[in-house]
């Protein structure tokens, strides 16, 4: 999910641009979800910086998807989607332990996912704050 929003070094022609494009895929979001169309959480290579991701989960969430879907679609959803619900998307034995923590409950304000405080990857601690 690509965020276009117009850049303050926009031409008028490219912000209404920007905006156009980002109405249809608002939009085409929107309908997706209201014909339960499975929507798995991903990154388009260099739409945001490393580290922005956030942006697009905060995105999905104000175009309408409840916050815990939001975390579903970046969890279980692309677990289902790439047919390995039988080792990710899942905190449980046996999975495979890829696991953040944030400062706050994203379940209720999915803005909590941009502040992330722990990562572990593969079993292994990679950024722990205190």
């Amino acid at each position: 999910m690509t965020v276009y929003l117009p850049d303050e070094d926009d031409s008028p022609e490219d912000a209404a641009f920007r905006r156009r494009i980002g109405e249809l895929h608002r939009d085409t979001f929107r309908r997706a979800m209201k014909r339960g169309v499975k929507i798995a959480f991903g990154t388009d290579a260099g739409s945001l910086p490393h580290g922005e991701g956030w942006r697009e989960l905060v995105r999905m969430a104000e175009y309408g998807m409840p916050a815990i879907d939001v975390i579903r679609s970046a969890t279980r959803v692309g677990a289902e989607l790439l047919r390995k619900e039988d080792e990710l998307g899942r905190i449980a034995p046996g999975y495979l332990a890829d696991l953040i923590a944030v400062s706050g409950r994203p379940d209720q304000d999915i803005t909590a996912l941009r502040n992330v405080t722990f990562v572990m990857v593969d079993g292994k601690v990679v950024k722990r704050e205190k």
